[in-house]
């Protein structure tokens, strides 16, 4: 048998078992080993070469780069969307989870992307078959936990998983071709694996997040072709200036994530009412301390709360002590003609505004309110 009927028998043979696995069991460590015997297999036939490529560092900076972006960028925008609570929790299937499906399943790949697009790389018919073969067997294993019982839940995967995946393997496919296997691994492990780990996401709808999980694989790969567009062979000359170009995106990246993730004495929190005009106006930023010291609190304050499920930011207009010694705020609107009928108990005290920036949550309520 010629080398490549073994393949297309191999290939068959990896397809049917994802596909057997995903109808029946839908066990992550099967995928994991289907593809280990896949890659031995390659291994056995092709050998593993290791190709030198000029350019590797220079295009995996740009990688970096444009991920620190990323992550800036979006969770700057979480100021103005508001976050959510991840729906992971940091524990032993969480681990695993991770570095089955992200590392073991991601590096594996990413070896056998390299070794059949580099072996097939004149061949384009072949290159486009093998970017089909690489789009099924990313996607099974990240869909193996939705029940497709309704057709919302077929178009959420299709718009959260199969397309977002499809325009993130054709970035795979040329990185692949250009610059080896290290960068698709960094990639993964950072875009997908965060998720793991991170208490705090942005609060994007689904429409917004298909929207960005297709862009952001666009924009990296528009910038990488820049750097490849005036020659056939990659011409970056690195500059050690811009190698330290990564240190500003990570301080304002942590500055963003300090004052959005809520777990520092200071978060900035979007105003989507005009309860407190015109004091606050509809579209402000407040900056809020962090505090329940009774003693920070006082009459004309104006204070973030819980109430109902929802975060209210209105002023003290009279401190309550009760018969049990125990602390109560009346609050009111500026806006608002009557107070509010809620007491605010010290538990549900968040903390008090110190800080205004006017109109630049603007954005996000507008877009908030046109997607209701």
């Amino acid at each position: 048998m010629k080398d490549s009927q073994k393949l297309i028998f191999a290939i068959g043979c990896v397809l049917l078992g994802y596909l057997i696995n995903y109808l029946t069991l839908s066990n992550l460590w099967i995928y994991f080993l289907i593809l280990i015997l896949f890659l031995i297999f390659l291994i056995s036939n092709f050998g593993l070469k290791k190709i030198n490529f000029r350019y590797q560092k220079d295009l995996l900076f740009s990688v970096i780069i444009c991920i620190l972006s990323y992550f800036l960028i979006t969770y700057l925008s979480g100021i103005f969307f508001g976050f959510r609570k991840n729906i992971f929790r940091f524990n032993l299937d969480t681990l695993s989870t991770f570095l089955i499906l992200v590392v073991g399943i991601g590096i594996v790949t990413e070896i056998i992307r390299y070794l059949l697009l580099q072996r097939y790389r004149n061949q384009t018919c072949v290159i486009y078959l093998l970017y089909f073969f690489f789009v099924f067997i990313d996607i099974i294993p990240q869909i193996v936990s939705n029940n497709f019982t309704s057709f919302e839940s077929i178009l959420g995967v299709f718009g959260l998983v199969i397309l977002p995946t499809l325009f993130e393997n054709i970035l795979f496919c040329y990185l692949c071709l250009k610059v080896g296997y290290r960068s698709n691994i960094f990639y993964k492990v950072i875009m997908r694996g965060y998720l793991y780990f991170i208490p705090l996401l942005p609060n994007y709808n689904d429409y917004l997040s298909s929207i960005i999980k297709i862009v952001f694989p666009i924009i990296i790969l528009c910038v990488l072709y820049q750097q490849f567009q005036d020659k056939r062979e990659v011409q970056v000359r690195r500059n050690t200036k811009l190698s330290k170009l990564w240190i500003l995106p990570v301080l304002l990246l942590l500055l963003v994530v300090a004052l959005v993730s809520g777990y520092f004495q200071y978060f900035a929190l979007t105003i989507g009412s005009m309860s407190m005009s015109p004091t606050v106006e509809k579209g402000d930023i407040l900056i809020i301390e962090k505090t329940k010291n009774l003693s920070r609190i006082s009459e004309g304050s104006i204070l973030a709360f819980n109430y109902d499920g929802k975060i209210v930011v209105h002023r003290v207009i009279k401190k309550i002590t009760k018969e049990d010694q125990s602390i109560y705020f009346q609050t009111q609107g500026d806006y608002n003609e009557t107070a509010d009928n809620h007491l605010v108990s010290i538990d549900e005290v968040i903390g008090v505004a110190r800080l205004k920036i006017k109109y630049l949550g603007l954005p996000t309520v507008w877009l908030s309110e046109s997607l209701k």
